[in-house]
């Protein structure tokens, strides 16, 4: 796969860790690809012009991983698929991440915006791979979701029970 000038080749775990660092406080965009994904050569096109913007040029780095045989870093990196686009910052890490189609590239665009407009917010990746602001997890909201499960599983229990009740006095 060419890779044209608006983008930084990284072919291994520390040339990636290193542009991720050179970046200071620019935003780095990346491009997880294979060298024979067909999916990543149709999305060139419209990666290489968000690149080219101008004022994202100024604001971001663009960054082409090749995940071939890396599976290790792949995991991660959390990078299950290709197409797979991932977004950092050297303070703070992995911002978001998703695996995306040829035909939703030109929402990459926006995806950058979000972030740039959200400093210092938490993402995730809606249904047609946009990212919106999202609340980090809390412990508070976890321990929530934990005693929720708990409850559950005890209600099945007793309904199970009861079922079994039931039975036996049927049979």
């Amino acid at each position: 796969m060419p890779i044209c000038h608006l983008w930084a080749l990284a072919e291994n775990q520390e040339e990636f860790d290193n542009l991720i660092k050179a970046a200071g406080d620019r935003l780095v965009v990346v491009d997880f690809f294979g060298a024979s994904c067909k999916g990543c050569l149709k999305m060139e096109p419209d990666l290489n012009a968000v690149a080219a913007t101008p004022a994202l040029q100024k604001t971001c780095t663009f960054v082409k991983m090749r995940i071939d045989g890396q599976k290790e870093f792949a995991r991660r990196e959390k990078v299950k698929v290709i197409p797979y686009l991932g977004f950092y910052s050297a303070a703070a890490g992995k911002l978001a991440g998703y695996q995306t189609v040829p035909q939703r590239a030109k929402g990459l665009r926006a995806n950058i915006q979000t972030i740039l407009d959200n400093p210092g917010k938490h993402f995730a990746v809606d249904p047609n791979d946009f990212l919106v602001v999202s609340e980090p997890p809390s412990e508070d909201s976890n321990s929530a979701r934990l005693m929720a499960l708990l409850e559950m599983q005890k209600k099945k229990s007793e309904l199970g029970a009861h079922l079994n009740k039931l039975g036996k006095k049927s049979a």
